[in-house]
């Protein structure tokens, strides 16, 4: 018995229509697979972002830690007292008058603190500072040139400083340097030096003296290092120039030391055809040479204050 056509054409017809309906469903579960894994990634990346604030809040708040600890500071100051010996120095004593301590019984008040994740720009800092204040308790060195390393007597005075009282010290210097870069000869400074009233004396160097003191007003030496002069060979010594240096206090009062001592380096200048200098090597103009008069004024000021502590 044969079929109706319209049946046959609604079957065929529905036959069609099922590929199309399995089609839908891999394209809506790709779609499902594809949607779960942004899901999962937008998750990562912003978990991952909260940590990376998370930790530069921390830096952050690090940076503002002081690493200066008053309490280490007065720990510090009580250890120095307690090493110096004898009963605490009252507060309103000068801090220049107390007894010095060991560099090894004693530490610095203020310490570079390295905590966990500090930046490497704190540690540099902390380091740059230590230096800085290693310098500026060390003494200052001068230029290669002039590295002369010698020793001074205690100073000789009309009375004499009563002990305990340490009085401040200043080195007054100033240079002859031959013009256009030149020499000068072991003859010609022999020459130059007497006219000037100096002599050879210990540490193979020159020096003038005042009356009968032992100590010298001041001294002359080399331009170059180590400075002394080979007086058994003066012959064949050449040198670029001399440099005239006075230790304060001496035998007379700072200003009159300073005043022959820039005479003889004018005196040295003319014989050696050379130009007078300062102690920075730059040209001794007159405003340098108020300059070093005022810090003079300035010294003299400070030594009669120390003086009247004894």
């Amino acid at each position: 018995m044969r079929r109706p056509a319209s049946r046959r054409c609604r079957i065929s017809a529905h036959r069609t229509a099922q590929p199309d309906d399995t089609m839908d469903a891999d394209t809506l579960r790709l779609i499902l697979f594809l949607a779960g894994i942004a899901l999962i990634l937008g998750i990562y990346l912003w978990d991952r972002r909260k940590r990376a604030g998370l930790r530069i809040h921390a830096v952050r708040r690090e940076k503002r830690v002081e690493p200066v600890v008053p309490e280490a500071a007065d720990a510090s100051e009580e250890e120095e007292e307690t090493v110096a010996g004898g009963p605490p120095l009252p507060q309103h004593e000068p801090v220049w008058r107390r007894e010095p301590v060991a560099a090894a019984d004693t530490e610095p008040a203020v310490r570079p603190r390295r905590g966990r994740g500090e930046p490497e720009e704190e540690v540099e800092e902390a380091l740059r500072q230590l230096t800085e204040l290693v310098q500026e308790e060390a003494p200052e060195k001068a230029p290669k040139e002039e590295q002369i390393a010698f020793q001074f007597d205690q100073p000789e005075s009309g009375k004499e400083e009563p002990a305990g009282v340490e009085l401040p010290r200043k080195i007054l210097q100033l240079n002859v340097r031959v013009r256009r870069g030149g020499l000068v000869t072991g003859p010609r400074i022999l020459a130059a030096a007497e006219s000037c009233g100096l002599v050879p004396g210990e540490m193979q160097i020159f020096h003038h003296y005042s009356g009968g003191s032992r100590q010298p007003l001041f001294s002359m030496a080399s331009l170059v290092e180590p400075g002394v002069f080979p007086f058994d060979d003066m012959d064949a010594f050449t040198t670029p120039g001399v440099t005239l240096f006075a230790q304060l206090p001496g035998p007379l009062e700072a200003m009159e030391t300073f005043d022959r001592m820039l005479e003889a380096a004018r005196k040295l200048a003319s014989a050696l055809d050379g130009e007078i200098q300062d102690e920075t090597h730059s040209d001794l103009s007159r405003q340098t040479i108020e300059h070093i008069r005022e810090e003079i004024r300035e010294y003299g000021r400070q030594l009669r204050l120390a003086r009247s502590r004894r």
